[in-house]
């Protein structure tokens, strides 16, 4: 799955939410934030999707959205994981921060060409 699509499945779920309010939050954000790698690209998977960096912004139809793409789940005596697969929610991530770094021209810093040591 692209980050197109990963957005696209993200607003699809945006859109079915009808009322009430997300519980779990905290396990959303926790669970999201390992498979980001930590805090500071957390905050630009939920940009690429939201449009806001802090989770405190976002509506009750983006914490549904959220909720449909990380799926917290915690065994019985466990810790919080996804059920989508910590590998598939890590790829995911991936995908968005890639997005994000090319949308935001960060990787044209490390074209070849633009190195000052040219041979």
């Amino acid at each position: 799955m692209n980050a197109q699509e990963i957005v696209d499945e993200f607003n699809h779920n945006v859109s079915k939410f009808q009322d009430g309010e997300v519980v779990a939050k905290g396990a959303i954000i926790g669970v999201l934030e390992k498979a980001c790698a930590g805090k500071d690209n957390r905050y630009l998977v939920l940009k690429e999707l939201t449009g806001h960096t802090s989770s405190k912004e976002l509506s009750e139809a983006q914490w549904y959205g959220l909720l449909c793409l990380v799926q917290p789940h915690k065994p019985q005596g466990g810790h919080w994981t996804t059920q989508r697969g910590e590998v598939d929610l890590q790829i995911i991530c991936g995908a968005l921060l890639a997005r994000h770094i090319t949308q935001e021209g960060q990787i044209d810093m490390f074209s070849p060409s633009e190195t000052p040591l040219q041979p």
